[in-house]
């Protein structure tokens, strides 16, 4: 008999722990940062557009479409100096949950996918000012934690933040674009 009842009791007991534990986590959703700011395609009006970056050690371009029907579609492209390509990104913009949803995909020169980097890296508006908006990442981006985007009439300034890695700091990426006819 006591078998049965220390049985019973432990059913019982994992019945009430797991009960309210709800549906697990999907993978590759990540859980929602928690300084979202609220933001619209107004706030980033001085996005849209054909923008580059030359130096000698390379070429990039980005360009956004305007939005239409909730999104805005972007392209990356970043070549080094000898005109092999370094990464190519397919880039949205949505509006979501009264926010701004960045999502970018990257690939390598053959659109393979790229080692160490998520599918698809998911940030939101976390702050913004006339002229600036900040997309902070969420979790499983691959070591990416801020894009920041500035614009002023005839410039694009693109930062691109990442997490401390093993302690060590390192650099943004920096991309100072113009305008492109």
């Amino acid at each position: 008999m006591m078998p049965t009842r220390f049985a019973a009791l432990a059913g019982v007991l994992c019945l009430l722990v797991f009960a309210g534990m709800g549906e697990p986590e999907t993978p590759n959703q990540p859980a929602a940062t928690p300084l979202r700011t609220p933001a619209s395609f107004a706030d980033i009006a001085f996005i849209p557009g054909n923008w580059s970056s030359r130096r000698k050690d390379r070429y990039t371009q980005e360009v956004w479409t305007t939005p239409e029907h909730g999104s805005m579609l972007g392209m990356f492209r970043w070549f080094k100096h000898d005109g092999s390509v370094v990464v190519y990104e397919l880039l949205t913009i949505t509006e979501k949950n009264g926010s701004l949803e960045l999502r970018i995909t990257h690939t390598d020169g053959q659109l393979g996918p790229i080692a160490n980097l998520p599918g698809v890296a998911v940030l939101e508006a976390v702050k913004k000012a006339p002229g600036s908006i900040v997309f902070g990442a969420r979790e499983n981006c691959g070591g990416l934690e801020s894009i920041t985007y500035k614009g002023t009439p005839g410039s694009l300034r693109i930062e691109v933040s990442f997490a401390p890695d093993g302690g060590k700091a390192r650099p943004p990426l920096l991309f100072e674009c113009t305008s492109n006819p």
